[in-house]
């Protein structure tokens, strides 16, 4: 992911520090804070790269000199995104508008580019006018998720309180669209805050969702860097609101890292703090672990306490086992007490055996007893009897 490439900017909040400008002895004080020096040193920076006269100019000379972007190597990226937001620092309603008027099929990919550099260098200088433009009439076209965000990536920087504000601010009723939003600033904590710092930012955030979804992306991020010490980190915060989709993330990770044996993951998952998350972890360990060896899957689940935790990883085994073992799967899951959740895991169960081996999972269906709502399900599948075309 390409972040402010040519300014990297660590605001860590307001601070009562003050400057005194040079040649204010004694009757007149100029004071800034840290955020007001630091942008007053991009815009020093981006004046000496181009002007607003001038921008335009230079964007298209680059383009003129540097043919076939889709084959430009870094370095020549890494120039362009440059000169794109210093055009974003000193103009990013004029460069905005240049953007506007690229219409062309061809012109996608440099939409994208400019796009992405001009907005989170506007989100950096002036979020609140950035929020704006993207009302105005005509904006209608730019306001998706994918665009926005490069204006929150840039606001992360200048006041990460706004940042929190506007996550809270987003309807709950567009999860969907909001994880966007999510990902971006919970990556941009972890990678420019640290660890420490992230986890601080996400277990004090007030609100559940966001909080569990945020979790989810910290975790995603430092298991793809390294799963076991993800899985020592996310131990401590086990047990907390939001721990749910952070725990499968990092279980799913450790199953597949090499020279973990899939058995130790599930181990790891059971040694948590009783909690919702733990069930869901021990679930992708153990869905993962029974692809490679079902019959050691399965008993370790015999060793499980019978309840809700059991029956979760149940649900989780059967439809993972069910091409291999469609026996061991229907098995298991018959033993799910919940009824509704029991249907649910057969149907699964079978459709996964039926994408295995048609002939066989139907045959099975032709004389096995299942429930009214199993058979209807079966009965609508796909995957289930002779093929018309056959």
């Amino acid at each position: 992911m390409a972040l402010l490439v040519g300014v990297l900017i660590f605001w860590k909040g307001d601070s009562d520090d003050e400057e005194q400008s040079p040649g204010m002895e004694g009757s007149e004080r100029v004071t800034k804070s840290p955020r007001e020096r630091q942008l007053q040193e991009v815009r020093a920076k981006s004046a000496r790269a181009l002007s607003v006269e001038n921008a335009q100019g230079k964007i298209e000379d680059f383009l003129d000199g540097h043919a076939g972007m889709l084959g430009w190597d870094q370095k020549t990226v890494r120039e362009f995104n440059q000169l794109a937001y210093h055009w974003g620092v000193a103009d990013p309603e004029g460069a905005m508008a240049y953007v506007g008027s690229l219409n062309g099929p061809a012109d996608l990919t440099l939409r994208d580019r400019l796009t992405a550099q001009i907005l989170r260098a506007w989100g950096l200088v002036d979020h609140e006018a950035a929020l704006a433009w993207f009302e105005t009439p005509g904006q209608e076209r730019e306001k998706d998720s994918q665009t926005l965000v490069n204006v929150v990536q840039g606001m992360f920087y200048a006041d990460p309180k706004a940042v929190d504000d506007f996550l809270l601010s987003l309807p709950e009723s567009e999860y969907l669209v909001n994880r966007t939003y999510v990902d971006r600033v919970a990556r941009m904590h972890f990678m420019h805050n640290g660890l420490e710092e992230a986890t601080k930012w996400v277990r004090g955030f007030p609100n559940d969702r966001i909080r569990m979804r945020a979790f989810y992306k910290i975790a995603d991020d430092l298991a793809a860097r390294d799963p076991r010490e993800a899985a020592e980190w996310m131990t401590r915060y086990a047990g907390e609101t939001g721990a749910k989709l952070a725990l499968g993330s990092i279980a799913s990770d450790l199953s597949r890292a090499e020279g973990v044996a899939p058995g130790e993951v599930a181990k790891w998952a059971h040694s948590l703090p009783a909690s919702e998350g733990r069930g869901n972890a021990i679930a992708v360990a153990v869905a993962a672990w029974a692809r490679q060896e079902p019959v050691e899957a399965a008993e370790f689940m015999k060793r499980l306490p019978l309840g809700e935790e059991r029956e979760e990883v149940v649900a989780s085994f059967a439809p993972a086992v069910a091409r291999m073992n469609p026996e061991l799967a229907i098995e298991w899951a018959e033993t799910i007490s919940d009824q509704a959740k029991q249907n649910d895991t057969i149907i699964r169960t079978l459709v996964q055996w039926a994408i295995a081996d048609r002939e066989a999972a139907t045959k099975w269906m032709e004389t096995a007893e299942v429930t009214t709502e199993v058979g209807e399900a079966i009965s609508k599948s796909p995957y289930f009897g002779n093929r018309k075309d056959e």
